[in-house]
């Protein structure tokens, strides 16, 4: 087809985005576009073009919903013309999806309005301890405390001395310290974290030195000073800790409480079809 000239959808465009009366009715209307008995009127784009669009960026949206449009219908005629009656026989396709969707949307809705939510912990430890070898480790992961000091920090003996210690007064003293002093810190225990997490806080760490217990390393970049305290490491295709498992067990009891609810539902369903006289099976 040949391609439009830009005076011409200038025109088209102008004439698109008018209100006269001359839109009544796409038969009064000069087509922008043509295949086979399908045509394109200016006012199915208009509606596309917000106003305020300038002259360019007007013509440039008419000429790219022209040439899907063109595209697209090409294609469709080639489809008519290849395809079998069956193949283009989609009504029970079409059908199947409504009904699958209408499902979907009555069971999300109910799940909704019946889904217990709350995951007590100890569902989740005795899901854990029955399923143990389903929490296989994919990659290491490591336990560790750290604070990402502010470079003004010159004197580190402090702050390094109060990671190491395992008192808890010492605890509540480096995060003080931290408030004031660092840009980024953790300090609980259980703090379960792979390599490529750690290294999103602290960019500068080598993952061979995280493999001794208790160990204090130190770190430094153009932004900040580390001190880091590896509390514990799990190396890989070993069983996960259950802290580093605990929400995704969450989502595991939640998903079957949903499959439950649905079963129940169905089975509920069925009973009282059944006992109703509601269906027939010949």
């Amino acid at each position: 087809m040949k391609p439009f000239s830009v005076p011409f959808l200038v025109i088209v465009f102008f004439i698109a985005v008018s209100s006269c009366s001359f839109f009544q009715k796409k038969t009064e209307e000069k087509a922008i576009a043509k295949i086979g008995d399908k045509f394109l009127y200016p006012t199915e784009i208009a509606s596309m073009i917000p106003p305020g669009t300038s002259e360019a960026d007007s013509i440039q949206v008419v000429q790219n919903y022209t040439q899907a449009w063109i595209r697209k219908n090409l294609l469709i005629e080639k489809a008519e013309l290849n395809l079998t009656k069956d193949q283009k026989d989609v009504d029970k396709q079409l059908e199947e999806y409504r009904t699958s969707l209408i499902i979907f949307t009555y069971e999300k809705e109910y799940i909704h309005q019946h889904l217990d939510t709350v995951v007590s912990m100890d569902e989740i430890e005795h899901y854990y301890n029955d399923h143990k070898q389903d929490f296989v480790l994919k990659d290491n992961i490591y336990d560790v405390a750290y604070v990402k000091l502010k470079k003004t920090v010159l004197k580190l003996d402090k702050p390094k001395k109060l990671l190491s210690s395992d008192k808890d007064e010492d605890r509540l003293a480096l995060e003080d310290f931290s408030y004031n002093n660092a840009l980024d810190f953790s300090l609980k225990k259980e703090n379960w974290m792979s390599f490529d997490v750690l290294t999103k806080t602290i960019p500068v760490i080598v993952e061979e030195s995280l493999t001794k217990n208790d160990a204090i390393i130190e770190a430094t970049d153009s932004l900040a000073h580390y001190l880091i305290r590896v509390n514990n490491y799990k190396v890989k295709n070993s069983i996960s800790p259950l802290n580093f498992e605990t929400e995704n067990i969450r989502n595991i009891v939640i998903n079957k409480r949903k499959l439950k609810l649905i079963e129940g539902l169905e089975n509920s369903l069925y009973k009282t079809a059944l006992a109703n006289g509601e269906f027939q099976v010949y």
